[in-house]
């Protein structure tokens, strides 16, 4: 989100009239950008603070389009080309503006955002899950209020009684305006009655319920698209199948009544590849934590000391040796909590050669999965006995923005060292595998 941005002029970018379509104009080239890159949030009702739907509102914002993007901040994709780790493929859905289109920007703004002859304009990308099948919510709704960050959970039953194949998934929540994000897992049959006992029953709040039960399927951010697997790929659910989420509200102040709804796409066809989650990191202790300077002398240990700049973990993880199955990487998703600044991810295959798997600054605020953009069977891969390392790094001073938000949700005042935990007041060092495997019939 684009917050206060300074003028125009204060970025000092000289930008010459190089964009080649002339004359530019917004309904000729900048619009089609806009509508297809950054009108997904910064639209009216959006999660933006403004609208930059129609090209009255992108007039009126014209400093802050450029600051944004020569800045890097917008649009948000985290994802970097570090000259040591350089990922294989390019990433799906990357909503970054290629040289064209920043010239194009550039251009309209210098010669005062001209309008062009009117077309139709491309509409933003729905946020809603086309052709979903099963539609749940919950029966109790929560009523979050108040100054701090509250995280509740609920149970749902989408009511199946045949086993089938997940191949998209989305969340509605009733005030999108107070929810931060929402987790959704998968609880197997054999798992529900377990379940229910810990949040108290189907469809019912569970407020502090800290890591809610059951498989992770879908990180939702406010403005995320639906997530759709890729054709030929899907999570098999079996009958008994219930839903948990866990809903992170960040009232702000102010009061009101949630019934996140969580919509399915199921299919009754089995798929070439089935989808998994492989979450790697968390490590407590050696030997999958590796030392580093900031540690006492008895070992290891997952602490992020109080005023330190640029404290780093990183975590050794080795795949079985006697791993049968083909495991393709689809996608990376990487989870730090507040304090977080960077994760990288590599993988070490067996023969010695050394994979990046991601690069990626860390933004709370702006969690995402990446997916690569290759067929199959190019995709990275996971062989028995291969290596797989995480590092993290944080900044816990008050250079880091968060720090503050951080010592407000833990009632402190001054930075304290942050130990590995569950809830945001404690750290995390993750990345979450989107793997898939040959269907086995």
């Amino acid at each position: 989100m684009i917050g206060a941005l300074v003028a125009l002029g204060a970025c000092g970018v000289d930008y010459p009239s190089t964009y080649n379509e002339d004359p530019v104009s917004w309904y000729g080239q900048v619009g089609q950008i806009v509508r297809t890159k950054c009108a997904g949030c910064h639209r009216p009702g959006g999660i933006a603070p403004f609208s930059l739907y129609d090209v009255d509102d992108a007039r009126a914002a014209m400093g802050e389009m450029v600051n944004a993007i020569d800045t890097g901040l917008m649009p948000p994709f985290s994802a970097d080309v570090a000259p040591d780790c350089i990922p294989r493929h390019a990433w799906q859905d990357d909503p970054r503006l290629n040289g064209a289109e920043r010239s194009a920007i550039h251009e309209w703004v210098h010669q005062g955002g001209p309008v062009g002859t009117m077309v139709v304009l491309p509409e933003p990308a729905a946020t809603t899950l086309a052709d979903a099948t099963v539609s749940v919510k919950p029966t109790t709704p929560f009523t979050a209020s108040g100054d701090r960050d509250e995280f509740v959970c609920f149970l749902l039953d989408p009511k199946l009684t045949t086993s089938s194949w997940l191949t998209g998934v989305q969340v509605t929540p009733s005030i999108p305006e107070m929810v931060h994000h929402a987790n959704v897992q998968l609880v197997g049959p054999g798992d529900a009655a377990a379940a229910i006992a810990a949040l108290g029953g189907i469809g019912v709040p569970s407020p502090d319920c800290g890591t809610p039960p059951g498989t992770s399927i879908q990180s939702w951010l406010p403005g995320n698209p639906a997530l759709l697997l890729r054709d030929g790929v899907g999570i098999q659910v079996p009958a008994g199948t219930l839903i948990s989420i866990q809903v992170h509200y960040h009232p702000n102040g102010g009061s009101g009544t949630d019934a996140t709804s969580v919509d399915l796409r199921l299919s009754d066809v089995a798929p070439l590849w089935t989808y998994e989650l492989g979450v790697y990191g968390n490590a407590s202790g050696a030997p999958h934590l590796l030392p580093d300077p900031d540690d006492p002398s008895g070992g290891p240990v997952f602490v992020i000391p109080a005023n330190k700049p640029d404290h780093v973990e990183t975590m050794s993880l080795l795949n079985p040796a006697n791993l049968s199955r083909e495991l393709r990487i689809l996608s990376v998703t990487p989870h730090m909590h507040m304090l977080g600044t960077h994760e990288r991810a590599t993988v070490t295959h067996p023969g010695g050669d050394t994979e990046c798997l991601v690069d990626s600054k860390w933004n709370f605020d702006w969690q995402r999965t990446y997916t690569y953009d290759a067929a199959f069977e190019d995709l990275p891969l996971f062989e028995p006995a291969s290596n797989v390392m995480v590092s993290c790094h944080w900044d816990n001073t008050f250079t880091n923005p968060n720090l503050v938000r951080l010592l407000h949700d833990a009632n402190v005042v001054a930075p304290y060292n942050v130990q590995l935990g569950l809830n945001t007041t404690d750290e995390m060092c993750l990345a979450d595998f989107g793997i898939v495997s040959p269907t086995q019939h």
